[in-house]
């Protein structure tokens, strides 16, 4: 989900934010991104919000623990993939994008696509696939 720009000023730097379900029920993860230099605690607070104007039926929800923020690393190379004999995937491989933020669907696809080179590639799957209209 991205917000709306809250200027019309093509300077302004873009924000992803997402919500993800977490493993304990009734939990979701909430992450943002934006390019460049940032407060996490405010880009949380703004990611919330957006959140709640967007899906009112949230309004209890509240941080079950401290916000944690980190470099999104957008620097793919196909030359950079392994990692001590690991493949990568996801943002560990450089798959998000420069200029969003974005990256959920590129972690997801990488990781797709690298699961048959797991050891444990025998190991059942589970593949949602979009059905044809």
């Amino acid at each position: 989900m991205l917000p709306a720009p809250r200027t019309i000023d093509p300077a302004e730097t873009p924000t992803c934010v997402w919500a993800a379900p977490a493993a304990h029920a009734g939990t979701f993860t909430l992450g943002v991104a934006r390019l460049g230099p940032a407060d996490p605690g405010t880009l949380l607070q703004e990611a919330h919000a957006a959140l709640l104007a967007a899906h009112p039926e949230l309004t209890g929800a509240r941080p079950c623990g401290p916000p944690r923020a980190g470099v999104l690393n957008s620097a793919f190379s196909p030359d950079h993939v392994v990692d001590d004999g690991r493949l990568l995937a996801g943002d560990t491989a450089g798959l998000s994008n420069p200029f969003t933020g974005e990256g959920i669907s590129y972690a997801t696809q990488s990781g797709v696509l690298a699961a048959p080179s797991s050891p444990r590639s025998d190991a059942p799957c589970c593949y949602l696939r979009a059905s044809p209209t």
